[in-house]
């Protein structure tokens, strides 16, 4: 409708009664970019809602301990308490814990999609050390046919590459969610909800920029027709002095509310609803649903008004439990059983989550019902 904004119109004949009007208003959307840095800073830094999404979500899942060992013949799983790997999840590295290696793990895969695990082995292959990287650092190798043959690690100067062995094992552990449109990185839950991220990142900044310049909306500008101003026209010159002040001065949230400065039989008129009207507390709400619903969380655990789907709280997190967390550390455990697997040459691993806690959670969560 506004596609020539700012353009003028040299057929249009000058008159004594003329209005020569210029259009201000949005002038379509800006989405964040998705580099990492920039993805982390305005989805998990500085939004609030997507940050407690992740961080109920691996904080949770987190404390539930990994098992190591075999199903018998009976199909039972017997854990195998002195095996290296179960070692390994008791410590990971000097450095850190198990629960701050998976604090990271679930982090990085709903954020990013992707996990990126060092191993280190010693000279007899005996397992050392586990380490989490961070994902922007880890480059997949492919061949000419799209076979994965290797990972590259960089950091400032420092470039590694760790290649793929003919068992299929390596060094480095890829845990990826499904991409419908790579075959070689995960799609996470923070990329499909980057829309409405930035919604309700422009609603706060919207919201901000009311409380300190009282906000007005847009408009249309109007000359209107004196004996000073040549009937109405405005010069090539004037047009983009008035053109360049109005972008500079008065667009975006952050210029909401700017007093406009009028001369010259320059008049203002309000054309968009107001904020009362448009309701962007509501729609700033919309998108906070929106956001936990990519993650997987129910809205009223989060506080968001208007969402009552659950009776009480802990059907709410019990929801949590069974429809996102428990699915996710299934699918870290089965990507660790298979990499695990391949390195040690063991096709009878076991790798599952100690499910007595994840029973004890589902216990509480059940009797604060009754």
């Amino acid at each position: 409708m506004f596609q020539n904004i700012f353009k003028k119109n040299i057929n249009q004949k000058s008159t004594s009664n003329a209005l020569q009007t210029f259009f201000m208003g949005n002038l379509g959307p800006q989405w964040t970019s998705s580099s990492y840095e920039q993805f982390c800073m305005e989805g998990y830094v500085r939004n609030v809602i997507a940050h407690r999404c992740v961080a109920m979500i691996s904080r949770s899942a987190s404390f539930i301990n990994f098992q190591c060992g075999i199903n018998n013949d009976e199909g039972n799983f017997v854990e195998d308490m002195q095996h290296q790997v179960t070692k390994l999840f008791r410590r990971p590295n000097p450095d850190e814990s198990f629960y701050d290696i998976m604090d990271k793990v679930y982090s990085y895969k709903l954020l990013w999609g992707n996990v990126f695990l060092y191993l280190k082995q010693s000279d007899d292959g005996a397992l050392e050390s586990i380490k989490c990287l961070r994902p922007d650092r880890v480059t997949v190798i492919s061949d000419d046919i799209g076979d994965v043959i290797g990972y590259r690690y960089k950091y400032k100067k420092i470039k590694q590459d760790f290649p793929v062995r003919g068992d299929g094992s390596c060094d480095i552990i890829h845990i990826k969610s499904f991409n419908p449109l790579n075959d070689f990185y995960g799609l996470s839950a923070m990329e499909s909800a980057k829309y409405a991220i930035d919604q309700h990142n422009e609603a706060a900044k919207y919201a901000k920029a009311l409380l300190q310049n009282s906000a007005r909306p847009s408009g249309a500008l109007i000359v209107n027709a004196t004996e000073h101003n040549n009937g109405g026209r405005l010069t090539d010159e004037q047009f983009e002095k008035l053109r360049n002040q109005l972008f500079s001065n008065h667009s975006g949230t952050n210029n909401s509310g700017k007093p406009l400065i009028l001369e010259g039989g320059l008049d203002w008129k309000e054309m968009s609803i107001s904020p009362k009207d448009m309701d962007f507390i509501e729609n700033k709400h919309a998108a906070a649903r929106e956001i936990a619903l990519a993650f997987g969380v129910p809205p009223q655990l989060l506080g968001i008004p208007g969402d009552n789907t659950y009776s009480n709280f802990s059907e709410a997190r019990l929801f949590l439990w069974e429809q996102t967390i428990i699915p996710l550390m299934q699918d870290i455990t089965k990507t660790l059983e298979r990499a695990f697997g391949n390195i040690l040459q063991e096709d009878d691993l076991v790798i599952r989550f100690d499910r007595s806690q994840v029973a004890d959670v589902s216990t509480k969560e059940m009797k604060s019902k009754v």
